[in-house]
């Protein structure tokens, strides 16, 4: 019970910090996302027979994501935004035989993002969503392993796209944050595709440049 009185007391002290003056908000930032991605597809199985492994077989996704955005008005910046998506898919048969595949996607993106807080907010925690369109560049990679012999084959081709996401900035100091962000990727706009999927990622933004807001700007004009 306690416990939790303190958990409560703790969040709102953190929710009601006022981090920002009217001279604090930055118009430019920068980051980088590590994420899990989830293209619906993945699994573990195994066969084993007596002491022996006759088949394994993992599947999973990763990916990391650089951006940078630019605040063009009181609620909306322009960001631009490149990284690589992987899903890894291993089956091992018996001892000396393997198959490694890899489905890979670098996402090319820019869009629009829109705060949903004011920009003078005095909270810490800044959420947002975004959408725009993009390419994707799709590729194939498939190694086998048999006897000793490996063989291997890439495909690579280009898509197009658009993304939706939501996301938050948890602010440490006006000029540095934490970066929670959920994305949508929609390749080929086929909810079908092989690639169409989620990407789920945390990671660090660091921001520079002075923004004045609107109704600042228009009292600075009205003293001049």
């Amino acid at each position: 019970m306690w416990s939790f009185k303190y958990l409560s007391l703790c969040i709102i002290t953190v929710l009601s910090i006022n981090l920002y003056a009217q001279d604090d908000i930055k118009s430019t930032g920068m980051g980088f996302r590590i994420s899990y991605y989830d293209v619906g597809s993945h699994s573990m199985k195994f066969e084993r027979i007596g002491y022996m492994n006759v088949s394994t077989q993992a599947t999973c996704g990763a990916g990391v994501t650089f951006f940078v955005f630019s605040r063009f008005t009181d609620r909306f910046s322009v960001e631009f935004s490149v990284g690589g998506l992987a899903q890894f898919s291993a089956d091992q048969k018996w001892h000396m035989d393997e198959e490694v595949d890899v489905f890979s996607a670098v996402p090319l993106l820019t869009g629009v993002r829109m705060d949903l807080f004011p920009v003078n907010s005095p909270s810490i925690i800044k959420p947002y969503v975004s959408a725009g369109p993009g390419a994707y560049i799709i590729s194939d990679i498939h190694v086998e392993r048999e006897h000793g012999v490996e063989r291997g084959t890439i495909n690579t081709r280009l898509s197009g796209g658009g993304y939706a996401a939501a996301g938050l900035n948890l602010h440490l100091s006006p000029s540095f944050a934490l970066n929670f962000e959920a994305k949508y990727h929609l390749v080929d706009f086929d909810v079908n595709h092989d690639r169409t999927g989620v990407d789920i990622g945390l990671g660090l933004v660091f921001l520079w440049g002075n923004y004045v807001t609107t109704s600042r700007n228009v009292m600075l004009n009205i003293k001049d």
